[in-house]
């Protein structure tokens, strides 16, 4: 009978600890985000030539758009002469414009 009370006893204290480690988790991530702030979320650009996604303030802009490097905003503007003409021209208009 004492063999069955001791076992139930450890039973139980392991039960105990068992809950205590399974809530520490979510209360020591609770208390971690309350003392940091997010960063905030960046815009971001896409290269015009490949179609790598990066974030707009390193992004390259050039008239066919934004690219990636520079090696991407020469060969996109060599590949597609008309396209950098109309934007160079509309550019130029809304500059005259204002």
């Amino acid at each position: 009978m004492k063999y069955l009370l001791l076992i139930v006893l450890l039973a139980l204290v392991f039960f105990i600890l068992g809950v205590k480690r399974a809530r520490s988790p979510l209360n020591k991530g609770q208390n971690k985000g309350q003392g940091k702030a997010e960063p905030a979320p960046q815009r971001m650009a896409v290269c015009e030539h490949c179609g790598v996604h990066l974030p707009r303030e390193d992004a390259l802009p050039g008239l066919g758009g934004d690219f990636c490097s520079l090696a991407h905003r020469k060969a996109f503007e060599n590949s597609h002469p008309l396209v950098v003409a109309a934007r160079a021209e509309a550019e130029a208009e809304r500059r005259r414009k204002s």
